[in-house]
């Protein structure tokens, strides 16, 4: 078994991997598409990415939580049937949506004021599956094979469908989208290989055992919070293009919001592996464990989030330049937006305690707090001020977000600990005085 450092560092430099070619790609699709084409296809893959984590339901959120208490306890037929049921569940979801959203388009072509739209609309189950996949192939404490998935493999594929295009035939947006979409086929292929062996032989002679009204309901709790992180990510992009700006605003902004959110890659790669020690922890009430893994992870995190500031602050303008000599302009942009994706990733497990301390009603009311304020501030800040009013209201409402979530975990997980310090006190005075 992997020391939990080792496993940490491998997934961080999994993640830097996979920064690079999302990086590399997007540069690529920018350059190849000119800024109309980026901006058609930025608007396209942000809307896509919103409906997808519809069509998620929450599930393999949910499933960081549950999957790793069956394992603990050896609940075999819930944890079979938890796994049945959340693949299931999640290929309905995703066809639906993507059978209401593709019947919209051809109905009332202008509704989504792009043509690429309709055509993501048809990948949305396999992306659903594959992100749903991965996280339960991590719950079953194979976070390396999860994240490898998601951030290499998929990734990979891509970036090789979108070479030979653009090398044999001419790329456009759509083409750009049905790269996309074609290489999460692959992946749902090596995902499910990845499932198979994450449980095979775990309670084979178990019956199945399904809480379908227990899970669905924890669920959907958690499919709002993904889906309103969502959309403060993704809603300023879709906010913007329906202003009175420029595509080349709108087209800068996403290039900046490309480079800027390249840091939170680091928080959700690492996340999925402290998540399920996360979930261990509470179980057994080790509160200062809790806190020492607290501890150990914002100083690795800190660390690396503090450099790419620094990376963005000096050499921004010359990074925004790689998309293309339209894109330097947007610096101020991009400076705006990695301050606030720095600080989230920093404090990225906050919101993930509260979600295991059963907070749900906090952390909702937060969340939607969050989301009125970003399509307020974007609303205000972006018709004046273009892709830089956009950078800021984001990166306004993502700070404020994470310090509140982050003031409010450590209240309860010290209030917690407290606790444990003051039993152990105790139960060590007994037994000095029984000596």
């Amino acid at each position: 078994m992997r020391h939990p450092n080792v496993t940490a560092a491998v997934l961080i430099l999994i993640s830097i991997s996979s920064s690079a070619i999302g990086f590399l790609t997007s540069i690529l699709i920018a350059r190849w598409l000119g800024v109309a084409g980026f901006q058609e296809y930025s608007v396209a893959v942000a809307a896509f990415l919103l409906f997808a984590t519809i069509g998620e339901l929450g599930i393999g959120k949910y499933a960081l939580r549950i999957v790793p208490e069956y394992r603990e306890n050896q609940d075999w037929g819930l944890f079979r049937g938890f796994h049945y049921f959340g693949v299931t569940a999640v290929a309905l979801a995703g066809i639906v949506l993507a059978v209401t959203l593709f019947t919209l388009d051809l109905t009332w072509p202008d509704l989504f004021k792009n043509p690429s739209v309709g055509l993501a609309a048809v990948f949305i189950p396999v992306s659903a599956l594959v992100a749903t996949a991965a996280e339960l192939v991590i719950a079953n404490e194979m976070a390396i094979s999860g994240v490898l998935l998601t951030r290499l493999i998929c990734p990979l594929l891509m970036l090789g469908a979108l070479a030979w295009i653009a090398l044999t035939g001419e790329l456009t947006a759509s083409s750009a989208i049905l790269s996309f979409g074609l290489s999460g086929l692959v992946g749902l292929g090596v995902a499910g290989l990845l499932v198979w062996r994450a449980t095979r032989g775990l309670g084979r002679k178990s019956s199945l055992q399904f809480h379908i009204q227990s899970w669905l309901r924890y669920s959907i709790v958690y499919w709002v919070f993904a889906f309103l992180t969502s959309w403060i990510f993704r809603i300023s992009l879709l906010v913007l293009q329906s202003t009175d700006v420029s595509e080349l605003e709108v087209a800068r902004f996403a290039a900046a919001l490309e480079v800027a959110m390249l840091v939170l890659i680091v928080a959700k790669s690492t996340n999925k592996f402290y998540q399920p020690q996360l979930a261990r922890i509470m179980t057994s009430g080790d509160w200062m464990e809790a806190l020492r893994l607290r501890r150990s992870r914002r100083i690795l995190i800190g660390c690396a989030c503090l450099a790419y500031l620094l990376i963005v602050l000096l050499f921004g303008r010359m990074i925004l330049g790689w998309f293309g000599p339209e894109y330097p302009g947007g610096y101020y942009t991009l400076c705006w937006l990695t301050l606030g994706t720095a600080v989230t990733t920093i404090f990225s497990m906050a919101p993930e305690y509260l979600k295991f301390s059963d907070r749900m009603g906090t952390l909702l009311l937060v969340y939607f707090a969050a989301g009125v304020g970003i399509l307020i501030l974007t609303s205000v800040l972006a018709p004046r001020y273009g892709a830089t009013g956009a950078g800021c209201a984001l990166s306004l409402v993502l700070i404020g977000t994470t310090l509140t979530f982050d003031r409010l975990a450590t209240r309860h997980l010290f209030h917690r600990a407290s606790f444990q310090r003051a039993a152990a006190a105790e139960a060590n005075h007994s037994d000095a005085s029984a000596d």
